[in-house]
């Protein structure tokens, strides 16, 4: 089947059916420009009733975490995802976790394996320890004198004529300047009578 022939139009028909083109064109450049310009200004009445508020700066952070596409890819990691033990930590204490019988047939269970292991990090509670220093007298029957010993604040761990220790008292210390700690609760900590 063969296709339609195009009808051969002269050059006035031609121009008769561009000028009406070419004043639509016209008309709509014209209406696009207005339309731009309305809403140039209808973006500047818009930022005048928001206050004027300009955009962050590129440096200060959102209050709300960026949407999951903006996130860049989560680094791959190798092996588990915990602390890592030092090769210097030794190891203080093991405790043995393991089923005596079995829940089903009841039978004793002996032997196995190290399944999995688990650090626990913790810090002994030392006691409050009082030291009672003795000053011993003793009689000399040759030279019928009482004698008793010399002893310093240094030999004793105190400096002064205080009741508190050395250690003692940089831990207080340490817990009242560095720790901001109140007094009266470091006296109950500690139970000093």
């Amino acid at each position: 089947m063969e296709p339609p022939s195009r009808p051969t139009l002269t050059a006035d028909e031609l121009w008769v059916i561009i000028d009406p083109l070419r004043a639509e064109v016209t008309e709509l450049r014209n209406a696009l420009a207005a339309a731009q310009a309305e809403a140039a200004a209808l973006r500047r009445e818009l930022e005048e009733l928001r206050g004027g508020k300009k955009p962050p700066p590129s440096w200060v952070k959102p209050n709300r975490p960026p949407r999951p596409e903006a996130r860049p890819p989560r680094k791959k990691r190798d092996g588990a995802d915990c602390r890592r033990r030092e090769p210097a930590e030794r190891v203080t204490e093991q405790i043995s976790h393991a089923v005596e019988r079995c829940p089903d047939c009841g039978r004793k269970l002996t032997g196995g394996w190290v399944h999995s292991t688990r650090q626990v990090l913790e810090v002994p509670l030392a006691q409050l320890r009082i030291i009672e220093h003795r000053m011993m007298g003793r009689w000399c029957g040759v030279g019928k004198q009482r004698l008793l010993p010399q002893v310093s604040a240094a030999d004793l761990g105190v400096s002064g004529k205080r009741r508190f220790g050395i250690g003692f008292q940089s831990w207080i210390s340490t817990l009242h300047v560095a720790g901001r700690v109140p007094l009266r609760t470091i006296c109950a900590l500690v139970w000093v009578q």
